[in-house]
């Protein structure tokens, strides 16, 4: 597995640099110089989808054992951080707030269940998400050969996710026991499983929760929230760079790019995959690949500046005693 992760970071790191070569690295950095200060106001704004990722999540929890709504945040931070700055397929920060809430007190199995039901309300939403983007770009251009790649793309990363839902409905969550031991050792925590004790309680602690059928509709709600607000941070990026763009290409930008790195969860960070999809979809609606490729390495910008903090929060976190 670290041998097959290695490979897949390797193939996505040369692939981000291949694109970005292609079409010029002088060109593409002075795109991205010519945000500036601008990028501090990214940074700063994306405290607010993230607040949204952090309200939906904490729906989830019983009253009675949800942590606060501070550390909560802190876990969200940390987890994006490490799915975005470490060599862990897109995953590892789950685990790792799935261990933090359970240092505040909540116990294993709630706390792993709630992460996988978030999860799984956060892609069942990039879905519907990637489907009003893809009508709004069949509105803008039509239907084409590259956008017909994209629905194809779209149906079978559908089809996965559903079935990644099936399978907590039938218990089959504990099966992925060996990724998840993998998981913890690359990211120096406990895996998933030893932080819920067993998988027969998890998988009941996962069905308690869906049964909340209230509670599943206000973290979906609050999820597809934090989608949208992620698009007026692509928004607010090509402002930046010189190039504004409308609503609607917003939309697009961020609900296709997205879904092409969620596809590619198994790369760690999404590196390659992410750059593609910003270039693909931002050419698509007409926008010059040079300043495409700048919004996606403006998005790696902010990633960095974002998570190094947050990495450093977790090792604070992980300093201080288990409540």
């Amino acid at each position: 597995m670290r041998r097959f992760q290695a490979i897949l970071l390797a193939v996505g790191l040369i692939a981000a640099v291949a694109v970005i070569g292609v079409y010029g690295f002088s060109d593409i950095s002075a795109a991205l110089a010519s945000a500036g200060w601008g990028i501090l106001w990214i940074v700063l704004f994306h405290f607010i989808p993230l607040a949204a990722d952090m309200l939906g999540w904490a729906r989830l929890f019983d009253d009675r054992e949800r942590p606060p709504t501070g550390p909560l945040y802190l876990a969200r931070w940390v987890s994006e951080s490490v799915n975005n700055l470490l060599p862990v397929a897109q995953v590892g920060g789950e685990v790792v707030r799935a261990r933090l809430v359970q240092r505040r007190g909540c116990p294993g199995d709630h706390a792993g269940a709630t992460v996988i039901v978030d999860l799984t309300m956060g892609l069942f939403t990039q879905i519907f998400f990637a489907v009003a983007g893809l009508t709004m770009l069949v509105a803008l251009i039509g239907f084409n050969g590259q956008v017909g790649a994209i629905v194809t793309g779209i149906a079978i990363f559908s089809a996965l996710i559903i079935g990644f839902f099936f399978a907590q409905r039938a218990g089959l969550i504990g099966q992925a026991g060996n990724a998840a031991a993998w998981v913890g050792r690359v990211v120096k925590t406990d895996s998933l499983l030893a932080i819920v004790g067993n998988t027969q309680r998890l998988d009941a602690a996962l069905h308690a929760i869906y049964r909340r059928r209230d509670r599943l509709v206000q973290c979906a709600a609050l999820r597809m929230a934090s989608w949208i607000l992620g698009a007026f941070e692509v928004w607010l990026g090509m402002t930046v760079l010189g190039h504004p763009i409308g609503a609607a290409e917003a939309i697009v930008i961020q609900s296709l790019a997205m879904a092409i790195r969620s596809a590619a969860f198994a790369i760690p960070a999404g590196l390659g995959a992410q750059e593609g999809g910003f270039l693909i979809v931002g050419t698509l609606l007409g926008l010059p690949p040079e300043a495409a490729l700048a919004l996606a390495l403006l998005r790696r910008v902010r990633e960095i500046l974002f998570g190094l903090p947050g990495l450093a929060i977790w090792w604070l976190m992980e300093k201080r005693p288990a409540s």
